[in-house]
C-alpha cells in the first residue's frame, strides 16, 4: 500500500515532526516506516547506527509489537534487495535489532540509572518495585508516622494532630498521603507553591484568584454585564407600599446596579452577584413564571413585568451555565483555617515520605514513580551525563503521546536539548488527542498541545498549526464510508475546544479510503423501561439475528485486496464503560446460546480466584485460624461439601485444623473421608516447605499437586482465570526477588490490594479466535477494531459525583471533604470545590474521548444503546449528547416516531423496541450441545499409562446428603420447574442474584436489602462513620458505578434515619446483647438445612430472637400480605433459632418493614418448632423423590 502525502510528510527526519493520527490513520505503520527511512537511508553504509534510535511506546506489549513489526519489515527490504551493498546494509540492521531501544518510558529510564547508577544515588543492584511492594512500603511508612503521632510527648504537637484530627478523619488523612506519596512529583508542585505564600492572606488570595478565574470562565462579561444593567434599570420601579418580597428583590436590584460601572469585578462583588441570581430565581434555579414571586403586579411600576421575567430568565441562565463545573461559593472562613490545618498534613507528609524513602532504600528498591523522577533529577543536576545521552540518541520516537504527562515530556526534552534549546530535528510523537483516556494514570491532554507549540517555536513558527512539521493524517484505511460519515458528522459536533474547559479537543474529520459505499448498519436502540425491553436482551437478540439469520457479511484483507465474508461470532464485540452490567450481559449471550469471552477486566485483585488464594496464604501462616481453612476447603482448590464441614465440625478438637488432623471417626461415606485424607496430607506438606522454599515455588507446587491447570481450564472462562492465578504468582516471585521475603508481610500487602479496590487489570487474552463474541471495557479495547461494535448503556451519567476521599490537582492543591461530625456544618470549603470542578472538567472531556474510542472500534457496522425510564436522559450521559445532536438537526429521539435518520453519506437506523421471545432453556440446550460434543471426543482412544490413569478418581453415582436452605425450599413450592433447572441441573450458579430477584419480585430491593443490612450491621459493630461504611459496603458488593452508588447512597442514609428516629428501629439496633451474620446449619433428617440470622437480639422477655429488615416500599396496610410471602423464611429462622437455644421454650422472630416503620413478629412455641421439622422433613422427601438424582 502506497504512503499518502500526509505521511511523507511525516517521514521528513530533517526537522521536529508531531502527527496527529485520526482512529486508522495507520500510524504504526508509519512509525515503522519512519524507523526504516532512517535506518536504511540515513544510515546507509553505517547500520549500527540504528541504536541512535530511540522508540517509546506506551506498554510493553506495544514495545514488542513495534519490535516484531520492524523485523518484519527489514526482512521484507531483504527480499527485495538487489544492490549487495544494501542488502549487507540491511543484515547489519537485522544484527542490531535486539540493541535498539525500544521500550516503555519507564523501561528506558531504568536502564539510564542501571547505567549510572551512583551518579543517580542508588545502589548498583537496586530492584524495581511492582506495585504489591511499592503500596506494602507505603502503607508501612504511614503506619510507622501514625506510631509516631500517637507516641509524640511535646504538647504543641499533640494539639495540633488534635486540631487536624478534629476536622478530618485520620483514615480520610492516611488516604491523602497515600495519594501524596503515589505522586511525588505532582505533590512536590503543590509543596513548593504552598511554601511561597508568606502567610494566611497570601494563601487566601491564592484561592480567591483561582475562584474568581474559575467564575470568570463559566460567566461571559456580556451575559454577566446584562443581568446587572437589567436589574439597575429595574431598581427605580418599585412602588411605595410594595410587598416585603418585592423589598427584597429590590435590594438585589440596588445592589448590582452599583457593579454596573466596575471595570474589573471582585471577589465581594460575585457574592453580592451570586446572592442576586439566587434570589431571582426559584429554588432549583429555574426562572419564575410569573411576578408573584416578586411581590405581584402591584408592587412594580406597570409594564415592568416583561423586564422582570426577563431578569430571571438571563439569572437562570447564568446559574445553569454555573452547574456543571461549579466552584461553590467564594472562599470562606474555612479556607482560612485549611491554611493551618494544611501546614500539619505538609508535616506529616515529609515524615511519610522520609519513611517511606529509607525503606525503600533498605531493600534496595525504586517504584515506578522513582523510575521516572530520579531519570529526571539525573538529567537536570548532571550535564555531562545528560550531554552523553543527548548524543547517544539522535532521533527519539514516542508512540501515543497524547497518554504522555509533563513529568515524561521533561525527560524527553531533555534529551532533545542542546544549548538550551530544542534540536531542529529530533523529536518525532505520534497520537491522537481524541484518543486520550487514561487520566487515571495521570495522562495530560494538554501536553500534546503545548509540544506542538514549542516544535513551532523552536522553528521560529508562532502559530502552530502553520508549522510544516506539525501533520495531521486525515485518511483513514478503517471504516467504511458510511460509518466514517457518521463518525465524522456526530464528533465534529461532540469534540470542540472549550474556553472554559482545557481538557477538550478538536475533531479533525477524516476521510475514508475504503470502497463498498452501502456497506455497514448504523443502528441506535432507545428501549422503554416501561416496556420491559433491556439492552443485554437487545445485544444478544440483534447478534443473533445478524450471525445466524441474516447472515451479514464483513470484510477481511488479503494483500492489497479486500474479501467479502460471513460474519462470525470472533468478528464482534460489545464495549462497556465499567463491569458493572457484566453479568446481566453474560447471561443474556448464554441465553441464547452465543459463545464469548470476558476480555481482561478490572479488579484483578478482587477475583475468586485470587481470594482463594489469599486464604491458602492465611492458613500456611495460621492454620489454626478457622475461618481461613473452612474458606480454602469450600474454595475451587478442594471443593469440600457443607454437609462434609458439618461432620468434620463434630470430630474432637479446639479448631478445624486439630479437626482435621484427628481420626476423622464418625458418619463420613468412605469417598470424602479418603478425600479429607488426602487433603491434609497435602497441608502438612505445604507447611512444611513454607519456609524452606520462596513462596512463589510454594505456588506453583501447590498448583502441580492439585493438577489445578486442568481443573480451571475446564470452567467456563478458564483461559482467563488460569491467566489470573499466572498474574498472581508472579507477583509473587517479584515480592521474593525484591528481598521483600515473609508470609505475613505478602499476607498484609494483598489485603490491602483487595481492600482498596487496586485498579489493576485482568492479563490479555488472545482475541485471535473467530468462535467467541468480546465483551471487554472501552478501555481494554482500545487499540483494536472489529467488523460489528456494541456500545450499551449510553443513558448513564458520565461524571462520577460519588464522594471521593482526596481530590488533587497539581496547579490548584490537594484537599479532602471535612468530617462529617466535626466544627464546620458543610463538609466542603473553596478550595476543595474548585478541585472538584477541575475533576468534573477533566471527567467529562474524557467522557467524550471515550465514547469516540468506542464508536471507533467498529470498522464496518456500529450498534449503540440506551434504556430509559419515564423518558428521562441522564445529565451528562451519552444519550444526552446525542439528543443535543440530533435535536439540532429537528430529530426528537424521544416522540419516537423518527426510524430512519438520514445525513449527508450515511443512514442511521433508529429502533425502539424488539420481539421478545422466551429463551427458557435454550442456555441448557446450548450445554447438552456442547456435553454431546465433549462426550464424543472423550470416547475417543487415547494412548495414556496406567500411572497417568491413577490421577483421576471416578466420582460417587451415590448422591451424599443435600443442604437446603429456606429459599430453596420456597423455590420449588413456588415454581418446582426453576427449582429443577436451578438445584437439579444446576446451571449458571453464578446468576443466583438475578434468580433470587425474580423469586422475591423485587427488582433490584434484594441487592438494597443486602446492602443495608450490611451497613446496619456495623453501625451496631460502632463503626459509626457513614462514609468510611459506605465507601466499605460499596466496595463489598461491587457497587463501581458512580450514578448507582449516589442513587444507594441516599437510600441508604434516608432508611438509616428512619430506622434512628423509630423507636422500633433503635430497639433493634441498640440491643444490650445483639449478634449478626450467624451461619447455622443442622440435621433434618439424613439431610441438613441451613441459614444465616442476619441479626438476632435479647428481647425484654430475655428471649433471643430473630429480627430480619425488610426494606420493600409498602404502605403499613400491606405488611400483614407481604409477611405471608416469607411465612416459609420466618419457619426456617425459627427452626436454626431452636437449634442455636434449645434451652428456650419459645422462639420469636420479626420482621421489621422499615418504610411503614411496622413490625411483624410471630413467635413459635417448642410444638410448633417440632411441626415445622416435619413439614421441612415432608418437603424434602418429596423434592427427593421428585428429583432423585442430584444433591
Amino acid at each position: 500500500m502506497q504512503l499518502t502525502e500526509e505521511q511523507k510528510r511525516a517521514l521528513d527526519f530533517s526537522r521536529n515532526i508531531s502527527v496527529t493520527a485520526g482512529a486508522g490513520a495507520g500510524k504504526t505503520r508509519l512509525l515503522v516506516e519512519r524507523f526504516m527511512e532512517i535506518a536504511v537511508k540515513k544510515y546507509h553504509g553505517r547500520p549500527r547506527l540504528a541504536r541512535k534510535i530511540l522508540a517509546i511506546t506506551f506498554t510493553n506489549k506495544a514495545a514488542g509489537e513495534m519490535r516484531e513489526r520492524i523485523a518484519r519489515a527489514v526482512e521484507e527490504h531483504l527480499k527485495n534487495a538487489e544492490d549487495p551493498a544494501a542488502y549487507q546494509h540491511l543484515l547489519g540492521i537485522r544484527d542490531q535489532l535486539n540493541s535498539v531501544a525500544i521500550s516503555t518510558i519507564h523501561s528506558f529510564c531504568a536502564r539510564v540509572l542501571r547505567e549510572y547508577p551512583i551518579e543517580a544515588g542508588l545502589p548498583p543492584d537496586f530492584s524495581e518495585l511492582d506495585e504489591m511492594q511499592t503500596n506494602m512500603l507505603m502503607n508501612r511508612a504511614i503506619d510507622q508516622l501514625f506510631e509516631q503521632v500517637n507516641g509524640e510527648q511535646d504538647a504543641e504537637k499533640r494539639a495540633a494532630y488534635f486540631e487536624l484530627f478534629q476536622h478530618f478523619d485520620p483514615q480520610k488523612v492516611k488516604v491523602l498521603l497515600r495519594r501524596a506519596l503515589l505522586q511525588p512529583f505532582e505533590m512536590a508542585h503543590i509543596v513548593r507553591r504552598f511554601e511561597q505564600f508568606a502567610d494566611e492572606q497570601a494563601y487566601f488570595d491564592f484561592v480567591s484568584e483561582l475562584w474568581l478565574n474559575a467564575i470568570r470562565q463559566l460567566w461571559p462579561q456580556q451575559a454577566l454585564r446584562q443581568v446587572m444593567t437589567l436589574a439597575g434599570h429595574l431598581s427605580d420601579r418599585l412602588l411605595p407600599g410594595a410587598s416585603n418580597n418585592a423589598v427584597k428583590k429590590h435590594q438585589h436590584m440596588v445592589s448590582l446596579k452599583t457593579l454596573v460601572a466596575k471595570p474589573e469585578l471582585e471577589l465581594e462583588d460575585f457574592r453580592k452577584i451570586i446572592a442576586a441570581l439566587e434570589a431571582f430565581t426559584a429554588s432549583s434555579g429555574k426562572a419564575y413564571g410569573s411576578l408573584r414571586q416578586f411581590g405581584g403586579k402591584k408592587s412594580w411600576v406597570a409594564g415592568s413585568e416583561e423586564a422582570i421575567l426577563q431578569l430571571s430568565e438571563h439569572s437562570a441562565h447564568l446559574l445553569e451555565l454555573k452547574q456543571n463545573f461549579d466552584p461553590g461559593p467564594p472562599p470562606q472562613q474555612a479556607d482560612r483555617r485549611y491554611y493551618h490545618l494544611f501546614k500539619i498534613i505538609l508535616e506529616m507528609y515529609r515524615a511519610a515520605r522520609e519513611f517511606f524513602e529509607q525503606l525503600k532504600t533498605e531493600i534496595p528498591g525504586v517504584d515506578f514513580e522513582d523510575l521516572l523522577i530520579k531519570t529526571l533529577r539525573l538529567l537536570q543536576n548532571n550535564e555531562q551525563i545528560r550531554e552523553e545521552l543527548v548524543r547517544r540518541y539522535e532521533f527519539i520516537m514516542v508512540d501515543e503521546f497524547q497518554d504522555t504527562n509533563a513529568l515524561q515530556w521533561q525527560i524527553i526534552e531533555l534529551l532533545a536539548t542542546e544549548d538550551g534549546a530544542l534540536q531542529p530535528h529530533k523529536i518525532f510523537v505520534v497520537g491522537d488527542p481524541k484518543q486520550s483516556i487514561y487520566g487515571f494514570r495521570n495522562a495530560d491532554i494538554r501536553i500534546f498541545k503545548t509540544v506542538k507549540e514549542k516544535l513551532a517555536l523552536a522553528a521560529g513558527v508562532k502559530n502552530a498549526p502553520e508549522y510544516p512539521g506539525n501533520v495531521v493524517l486525515k485518511n483513514s484505511f478503517r471504516f467504511l464510508p458510511r460509518l466514517n460519515a457518521f463518525i465524522n458528522d456526530l464528533f465534529a459536533d461532540l469534540l470542540q475546544p472549550q474556553a472554559h474547559n482545557m481538557y477538550e479537543v478538536e475533531f479533525e474529520p477524516l476521510v475514508a479510503q475504503r470502497t463498498a459505499m452501502e456497506k455497514g448498519r448504523l443502528e441506535l436502540a432507545l428501549l422503554r423501561e416501561e416496556d420491559g425491553l433491556n439492552e443485554e436482551e437487545y445485544m444478544a437478540q440483534t447478534i443473533d439475528r445478524l450471525v445466524r439469520q441474516e447472515k451479514v457479511t464483513c470484510h477481511e484483507r488479503q494483500g492489497d485486496e479486500e474479501v467479502e465474508r460471513p460474519l462470525t461470532f470472533g468478528d464482534i464485540a460489545i464495549l462497556l464503560r465499567s463491569r458493572n452490567a457484566l453479568l446481566a450481559v453474560e447471561q443474556s449471550l448464554r441465553r441464547w446460546n452465543i459463545p464469548f469471552k470476558t476480555v481482561k477486566g478490572v479488579g484483578f485483585w478482587q477475583k475468586q480466584e485470587i481470594y482463594d488464594f489469599y486464604h491458602l496464604l492465611h492458613f500456611l501462616a495460621a492454620p489454626s485460624n478457622d475461618f481461613y481453612l473452612v474458606a480454602l476447603l469450600r474454595s475451587r482448590l478442594f471443593l469440600v461439601p457443607d454437609h462434609v464441614l458439618f461432620l468434620l465440625n463434630q470430630q474432637p478438637g479446639e479448631n478445624y485444623w486439630q479437626k482435621l488432623s484427628g481420626e476423622l471417626d464418625g458418619p463420613f461415606d468412605e469417598g470424602h473421608r479418603q478425600k479429607l485424607l488426602d487433603i491434609r496430607a497435602l497441608l502438612r506438606r505445604w507447611i512444611e516447605v513454607r519456609d524452606a522454599i520462596p513462596l512463589g515455588e510454594l505456588l506453583r507446587m501447590v498448583l502441580d499437586d492439585l493438577k489445578y491447570r486442568t481443573l480451571i481450564s475446564a470452567q467456563i472462562n478458564g483461559e482467563q482465570l488460569l491467566a489470573n492465578i499466572e498474574k498472581f504468582i508472579d507477583h509473587v516471585l517479584r515480592f521474593n526477588k525484591s528481598g521483600m521475603n515473609g508470609l505475613l508481610e505478602l499476607i498484609r500487602q494483598v489485603e490491602l490490594l483487595i481492600e482498596e479496590d487496586s485498579k489493576e487489570g485482568e492479563p490479555q487474552l488472545n482475541l485471535d479466535d473467530r468462535e467467541t463474541v468480546k465483551v471487554m471495557t472501552i478501555h481494554a479495547a482500545k487499540g483494536l477494531q472489529f467488523p460489528v461494535v456494541f456500545v450499551p448503556y449510553l443513558n448513564a451519567k458520565n461524571v462520577d459525583n460519588v464522594r471521593q476521599a482526596v481530590f488533587m490537582e497539581p496547579e490548584i492543591g490537594i484537599a479532602m471533604p471535612f468530617r462529617s461530625d466535626g466544627p464546620y456544618q458543610s463538609k466542603d470549603f473553596c478550595l476543595l470545590n474548585l478541585l472538584k470542578a477541575e475533576k468534573q472538567k477533566r471527567e467529562l472531556a474524557e467522557a467524550k474521548r471515550i465514547f469516540y474510542v468506542a464508536a471507533t472500534r467498529s470498522s464496518e457496522h456500529l450498534f449503540l444503546s440506551a434504556r430509559i425510564k419515564n423518558d428521562a436522559i441522564q445529565r451528562t450521559s451519552v444519550l444526552e449528547w446525542l439528543n443535543e445532536f440530533f435535536s439540532r438537526r429537528g430529530v426528537d429521539l424521544l416522540d419516537r416516531q423518527t426510524e430512519l435518520f438520514e445525513a449527508g453519506d450515511y443512514r442511521l437506523h433508529l429502533v425502539y423496541g424488539y420481539e421478545p421471545q422466551n429463551r427458557e432453556g435454550e442456555e441448557i440446550k446450548g450445554l447438552f450441545e456442547g456435553l454431546e460434543h465433549l462426550k464424543g471426543e472423550l470416547q475417543k482412544p487415547l494412548d495414556v499409562d496406567e500411572k497417568r490413569l491413577q490421577l483421576y478418581r471416578p466420582l460417587q453415582e451415590r448422591p451424599g446428603p443435600i443442604i437446603f436452605s429456606a429459599t430453596r425450599l420456597m423455590t420449588y413450592v413456588q415454581d418446582a420447574q426453576n427449582y429443577y433447572q436451578r438445584y437439579h441441573l444446576g446451571f449458571f450458579e453464578s446468576d443466583y442474584q438475578l434468580f433470587a430477584d425474580n423469586i422475591y419480585q423485587m427488582d433490584d430491593s434484594l441487592v438494597k436489602g443486602k446492602i443495608f443490612h450490611r451497613f446496619l450491621d456495623l453501625l451496631a459493630e460502632n463503626e459509626r462513620d457513614d462514609d468510611a461504611l459506605l465507601d466499605r459496603i460499596f466496595f463489598e458488593f461491587e457497587v463501581f458505578d458512580g450514578e448507582k452508588r449516589a442513587e444507594l447512597e441516599g437510600e441508604i442514609l434516608a432508611l438509616k434515619e428512619k430506622i434512628f428516629q423509630s423507636s422500633i428501629g433503635l430497639q433493634i439496633l441498640q440491643a444490650a446483647e445483639a449478634r449478626n451474620e450467624l451461619t447455622v446449619m443442622m440435621h433434618l433428617g439424613q439431610d441438613f438445612f441451613t441459614g444465616t440470622l442476619d441479626r438476632i437480639i435479647k428481647n425484654k422477655q430475655g428471649l433471643w430472637q430473630v429480627v430480619d429488615y425488610k426494606t420493600n416500599r409498602i404502605s403499613a396496610a400491606q405488611v400483614r400480605e407481604l409477611a405471608r410471602q416469607y411465612e416459609w423464611q420466618m419457619k426456617g429462622y425459627a427452626l436454626l433459632l431452636s437449634k442455636l437455644y434449645p434451652q428456650q421454650e419459645h422462639f420469636p422472630v420479626a420482621l421489621y418493614f422499615v418504610h411503614p416503620d411496622q413490625l411483624h413478629e410471630i413467635c413459635y412455641t417448642s410444638a410448633e418448632i417440632e411441626k415445622i421439622y416435619a413439614e421441612f422433613a415432608s418437603l424434602i422427601e418429596e423434592i427427593k423423590t421428585k428429583y432423585p438424582v442430584r444433591g
